[in-house]
């Protein structure tokens, strides 16, 4: 039986929250780091188009929202729905679309202190994280009194699991 996975806006308006979250939750303390938003985007690849080697001097977060994706870089690998990444400042990566196009949202963030982002063996697949995002982006959209604060709360149950891809925070 196929997994139920939850229904997203249409493009322009996921895009539209998105422009909301960023701007909401810019900065903030996460297990005594200072976290600092640089952006939040939803990126569409059309079937078989693909992102070039490239690096940042932040680090990027992806979860794929729909279609079918690929990890261009090394071992490539296949990723569907709730395929989720995390590359750290200056990790060179690459992405492409499979047979099919390919929605992604994009967190790009900082850290400081910074924390090393090696790359693990495989990307983890969190279908069940869609509904986390699901739930992020409704409160985007409805900012009634104290939205802030929830989608703050919601973004950070998002970026504490792309930093999980990473095993942090380390066990001391």
């Amino acid at each position: 039986m196929a997994e139920c996975l939850p229904h997203f806006p249409p493009l322009p308006e996921l895009r539209r929250r998105c422009r909301q979250l960023a701007r909401a939750a810019q900065e903030y303390m996460l297990d005594g780091h200072r976290l600092t938003i640089h952006d939040i985007r939803i990126h569409q690849k059309s079937a078989g188009k693909a992102t070039l080697e490239h690096v940042h001097s932040f680090y990027e977060g992806h979860v794929l929202l729909s279609g079918v994706g690929r990890y261009a870089m090394g071992e490539s690998q296949t990723l569907g729905p709730g395929g989720a990444l995390l590359h750290g400042p200056h990790t060179m990566h690459a992405w492409a679309a499979s047979e099919v196009s390919c929605v992604r949202l994009l967190v790009w963030f900082s850290l400081e202190p910074m924390i090393p982002a090696p790359r693990p063996t495989t990307w983890p697949e969190w279908p069940d994280l869609l509904w986390d995002l699901s739930l992020l982006f409704d409160d985007a959209a409805a900012t009634a009194p104290g939205w802030h604060t929830r989608v703050t709360a919601r973004l950070t149950v998002v970026l504490s699991r792309l930093l999980a891809v990473i095993n942090w925070p380390a066990s001391p």
